[in-house]
């Protein structure tokens, strides 16, 4: 199984890396939940 991370089609703003990641999804939270859902798919 796998799961596509990553920015989905949108223009991304400015700001320090970490906001900017947990803006959009790929902060380590979100990893965490996507890592889930996969192996909740096995």
């Amino acid at each position: 199984p796998m799961e596509f991370v990553g920015l989905q089609n949108t223009f991304a703003e400015s700001g320090s890396p970490k906001d900017i990641m947990e803006k959009y999804g790929l902060g380590k939270e979100a990893i965490k939940a996507a890592v889930r859902k996969v192996i909740g798919r096995k």
